[in-house]
């Protein structure tokens, strides 16, 4: 969790854009309040306003979560590296 808050840290700006609506939020265990309060802030930081997010939990993920603001999702979950080093392993690199 905590890397997948520092990978939205060092997008650019210009990538992060609530306008089209959606912001969810879907992770393995529900976020602590500090977390919550990390995230909220570099959402403003990000897009320039105060985005509520629905946060649902989904223990399929193992661990970390996954981002959703608008067309831009931010996958920083342990099921998704799982199918990203299978998807490696696959093409032998």
């Amino acid at each position: 969790c905590e890397e997948a808050l520092s990978a939205i840290g060092e997008l650019p700006q210009e990538k992060v854009s609530a306008a089209h609506g959606k912001t969810a939020l879907r992770s393995a265990y529900p976020l602590s309040d500090e977390q919550k309060g990390r995230l909220t802030v570099l959402l403003k930081e990000k897009t320039g306003q105060d985005l509520a997010f629905q946060e649902t939990a989904e223990p399929r993920l193992l661990a970390g979560f996954v981002l959703t603001l608008g067309s831009l999702v931010i996958d920083g979950s342990l099921e998704n590296k799982f199918q990203e080093a299978a998807k490696k392993m696959k093409e032998g690199i």
